[in-house]
């Protein structure tokens, strides 16, 4: 099987068109995968930056941080299926 580099953009988007794609078709499906990725990177990098926030300002205390932990573990968000299929599972 040929990788894609090895396809000049003339036979790609006719090997796309076989398959029942059109270029506008393909770029828009990657367009729409690329914002969905975007999105849910911003959304684990603001969780991650409120957690280290409020330890950073408020202290190692449960009581300083546990909303966020709370939000990264409990709360519905847009992540939250990437976030439960990669925990271990629970020891109890």
């Amino acid at each position: 099987m040929a990788h894609i580099k090895d396809f000049t953009e003339r036979e790609l988007i006719g090997e796309l068109e076989e398959l029942g794609y059109s270029v506008a078709t393909a770029n828009e499906d990657v367009l729409k995968k690329i914002n969905q990725l975007t999105s849910e990177r911003d959304v684990a990098v603001q969780m991650l930056a409120d957690w280290c926030d409020a330890v950073r300002d408020n202290g190692t205390g449960w009581d300083d941080w546990d909303e966020h932990y709370k939000d990264a573990d409990f709360r519905p968000c847009l992540i939250r299926n990437l976030i439960d299929s990669v925990r271990k599972p629970s020891e109890n």
